[in-house]
């Protein structure tokens, strides 16, 4: 099994610090603090179908507090390393199965 990721086009925008930190509920963000943020959608392939003739593919949401002196390549490299921990969790990995 060869997996592979691909990394899409990032996104700028704006986002209250308390969805950054995954508190939505009951959080009045009108009188939050707004913070810039980038975001891009992995998709992962390359894994076993499990109906025949289908493919099968895991698409990903990364985002993260904007950062001026990082790279658009060190943004990449960090989402892909993301998707790649999120699937090593699943148990899906590039290793072959026995």
């Amino acid at each position: 099994m060869e997996l592979k990721f691909e990394v899409g086009a990032i996104r700028h925008n704006l986002r209250s610090k308390s969805q950054m930190k995954g508190m939505l509920e009951g959080v009045n963000i009108f009188h939050d603090e707004f913070i810039e943020a980038i975001d891009t959608h992995i998709t992962v392939s390359g894994m076993p179908s499990p109906c025949l003739g289908g493919d099968s593919i895991i698409k990903l949401h990364y985002i993260e507090e904007y950062r001026p002196e990082s790279s658009f390549a060190d943004f990449y490299a960090r989402a892909e390393k993301f998707a790649k921990e999120y699937c090593e969790s699943l148990g899906i990995t590039n290793k072959a199965a026995n």
